[in-house]
């Protein structure tokens, strides 16, 4: 089963081998580790990350859903590696994302994106910007390769620059917080998407003994 980062439930973490074996630094950590699942970075940093979760606290951890699972791993990991690995400077910048998600409600967009019942076009200040917008895509997740990753096809932008700068800033923060928690969204999709193909392949490949795969 997998959990929300991708990481798969229950199942040991594979080992990230010697190159990983307390001989890296963290950022280049942070480099290797940039195809590994969730649960392996986690293995591999759990010390770090638990320091982490203490320096945040469990009160602020409780007061937005990306301080509780399944969120929670995917993002004290995004703040760590953004942050070189250090948890107290980590831990002050998400203590401030989350009151900043407390007090413009993300938390809620959040939940009402995946309930359906908030689209793009709904967005406060999305018909004031895209009457902006000559030519512009808005889809994050439009499809998938034959190798089961996420692919977003976007045409570059056309904009009325002067239509654009008349948008009050009440308006553009509104939309800019919107479009991210979307992204943000979406992204979490996708992962579920590309991970569990990734896992069926590998599922596949350990039965078979073979590294052909025949794709129609």
């Amino acid at each position: 089963m997998l959990g929300g980062g991708g990481e798969i439930v229950g199942a040991k973490p594979a080992p990230l081998g010697d190159a990983l074996n307390g001989q890296l630094s963290n950022e280049e950590v942070t480099v290797r580790c940039a195809t590994c699942s969730v649960a392996q970075l986690l293995d591999y940093k759990r010390s770090t990350v638990d320091a982490f979760l203490s320096a945040v606290g469990p009160d602020v951890l409780a007061r937005s859903v990306v301080g509780q699972q399944p969120l929670r791993d995917v993002w004290a990991l995004r703040f760590l590696t953004g942050f070189k690995w250090d948890p107290k400077v980590a831990a002050e910048k998400f203590t401030r994302m989350v009151q900043y998600r407390v007090d413009n409600q993300l938390d809620s967009v959040r939940s009402r994106m995946e309930e359906g019942s908030l689209l793009p076009r709904q967005f406060p200040g999305f018909e004031e910007h895209h009457r902006s917008y000559v030519h512009s895509s808005f889809d994050v997740c439009s499809g998938r390769a034959r190798g089961g990753r996420p692919i977003s096809i976007e045409q570059v932008a056309k904009f009325d620059w002067a239509a654009l700068f008349a948008i009050d800033v009440a308006t553009q923060d509104a939309y800019m917080m919107h479009v991210m928690e979307w992204y943000s969204h979406k992204h979490h999709i996708c992962k579920h998407i590309c991970y569990t193909h990734t896992h069926t392949r590998t599922n596949t490949h350990t039965r078979t003994n073979t590294h052909t795969h025949t794709h129609t």
